[in-house]
């Protein structure tokens, strides 16, 4: 898919939104599932799946195939369990893994990506959570409570931004409907580059766990009540 002819780096940014959220006892991504795919002037949209697992790491891609391309190269790595434990050595080779991932990709392309995309990834074995930015100078950087990524401008963050803080120190079971309700108000938002729901639940020392089709319906309806809650409280009368 060679979109960046046609699109801006917000129009693309803005074509997903996905949240990671750090529990002390795991990690929980949710993503839309929406792809939009340009040929010449046309322009598609399918459902796809953005997260992506091996035994030691989760990665969520965002952007388009070369997004894609680095993820499926991270979960493809043997990352060892004490090799993982070292911030330094996941800063390094992550780059280095952006940095390979780029420029075989370019020439295989036959010309330069001009811009970089972002990679999500979560470690199994200490439940950390880093961010990859794939480019000529790719780089990583740990984050400690909350990630978002794609569509800067959706106000959805505000949820992640307000409730999130700190929620390093909450179980990850209290950690999934915030980051749900996040990706499915953005749809809401944002419908032409937002839609849809995926969730993965990152337990450390554990296997990733992807909620089934009824326990994100189940999220869906969570997330309405929530809205009408907001709403009734919002617009509740004020004598003055």
């Amino acid at each position: 898919m060679q979109t960046d002819q046609f699109l801006s780096r917000a129009e693309l940014d803005a074509m997903t939104l996905q949240v990671g959220l750090v529990g002390f006892d795991g990690v929980v991504i949710a993503s839309d599932r929406r792809l939009v795919v340009y040929e010449g002037k046309s322009r598609s949209s399918s459902q796809i799946s953005k997260i992506c697992t091996s035994d030691s790491v989760t990665c969520c891609w965002a952007g388009d195939d070369l997004s894609e391309w680095a993820a499926q190269s991270v979960i493809k790595r043997p990352w060892t369990r004490d090799a993982c434990q070292s911030e330094a050595f996941m800063v390094t080779e992550l780059s280095k893994n952006g940095c390979e991932d780029w420029k075989e990709y370019t020439r295989q392309r036959g010309e330069p990506v001009a811009m970089s995309r972002v990679v999500m990834v979560a470690v199994h074995a200490n439940a950390s959570l880093w961010r990859l930015d794939v480019g000529p100078r790719s780089n990583a950087r740990r984050h400690f409570d909350r990630l978002v990524t794609g569509d800067p401008g959706n106000t959805a963050r505000h949820f992640v931004n307000k409730y999130a803080a700190n929620c390093c120190n909450e179980p990850v079971a209290r950690l999934i409907t915030l980051a749900a309700y996040a990706i499915i108000v953005g749809g809401e938002e944002n419908p032409h580059g937002v839609d849809g729901l995926e969730v993965a639940v990152i337990p450390k020392n554990g296997t990733t766990i992807k909620l089934t089709e009824s326990q994100e319906r189940e999220l869906y309806q969570r997330a309405s009540v929530i809205s009408q809650k907001a709403r009734d409280g919002l617009l509740e009368p004020f004598q003055y």
